[in-house]
């Protein structure tokens, strides 16, 4: 996964459509991205990032199928808590 700069320091999830789990995606500093080389390629799932920046809460959720050398651009956006919490209710 690439395209969410580390100035967000954000965490990173796979949360997946038709399995019951979610994997998270760990930040290479050496490649500056989010890599994950063992996702199952054609499963859907929602890759969700998360960041507090100066006491705020920012999130992306960006619905993809794993595919060979995918690459996922997040833009992430100011949100409250509970939005959050809402959105990600919607996955469950």
């Amino acid at each position: 996964m690439n395209g969410l700069t580390n100035y967000f320091g954000a965490n990173v999830f796979l949360v997946f459509t038709d399995v019951n789990s979610m994997v998270h995606v760990y930040y290479n500093f050496s490649n500056d991205n989010y890599p994950y080389q063992y996702a199952p390629v054609g499963l859907k799932c929602t890759a969700v990032a998360f960041s507090v920046q100066n006491g705020k809460l920012y999130s992306s959720f960006v619905p993809i199928t794993i595919s060979d050398n995918l690459d996922v651009t997040f833009s992430m956006s100011e949100t409250t808590s509970a939005d959050f919490k809402a959105q990600l209710n919607t996955l469950n």
